[in-house]
This record gives structure tokens, sequence and C-alpha cells, in this order.
């Protein structure tokens, strides 16, 4: 003799897990995940950055390896005087185009060239 109180209740049991695993699926596909690692742990993914011939500030930093710090120091005390220029960015306000900016670019070359010569006279 069955007992169809407990077969009900599996059967309900059953559909409200299934439920659940979508809707927790859902809700996890849903989801935009951000993957911040701490400043002072340098991972490495085994590949390097891929960068142009010319960079902006923050890549040039990337690239150099240096911290915001040291690289304003740089800049600051002219050690990077010939490896950028200054270029100056413009927005258009209503009608009028007004400047708002000088943005760096350096040059790839102009830094490893810095570089070679920053070794070199170190040693």
């Amino acid at each position: 003799m069955k007992n169809w109180s407990v077969i009900i209740g599996c059967l309900i049991l059953s559909i409200g897990i299934v439920i659940a695993g979508f809707s927790i699926s859902n809700a996890i596909q849903q989801q935009t995940f951000v993957n911040t690692i701490p400043g002072s742990i340098d991972v490495n993914t085994g590949q390097a950055a891929s960068f142009g011939d010319y960079l902006n500030e923050g890549e040039a930093m990337e690239y150099l390896r240096m911290l915001p710090e040291v690289f304003g120091e740089y800049l600051q005390s002219g050690k990077l005087d010939g490896t950028f220029i200054r270029t100056s960015a413009t927005k258009t306000d209503g009608g009028e185009v007004v400047a708002f900016g000088e943005p760096l670019i350096f040059s790839k070359a102009k830094l490893d060239a810095l570089l070679i010569s920053l070794i070199e006279s170190s040693n």
C-alpha cells in the first residue's frame, strides 16, 4: 500500500529544489563580478602586456613598472623629459571648442633608451 502523502511531499520538495536551482543559476548569470586584487600583490599571468609604440601616462607607468608616486617624481624632476610630448585636448562646449587638458603621449622607444642609460649609469 502506497503512502500518497510521502510521494506528494517528495514531489513538492523536488519541484522546489529545481525552482531554487534555476533561480540561483539566473542570479549568478546576471551578476557582474569584478576581480579586485590588492595593489600590493603582483600577479604574474605569464603574458606580457601588449603596448603600442606610443603610450598614455598610465600605460607608461605600467610599462616602466613604477608606482604612481615614483612616476610622478620622475615627471616633476624632469627625468622623463624627452620621452613624451604634451598635446592639447579639446572639447566642444556648446558651439565653441575649448582646450581642457594637456595629456602626455610617451614614446616607448625613448622610454627604452632612458632605461638603458639609467641602467648603464648605475654600473
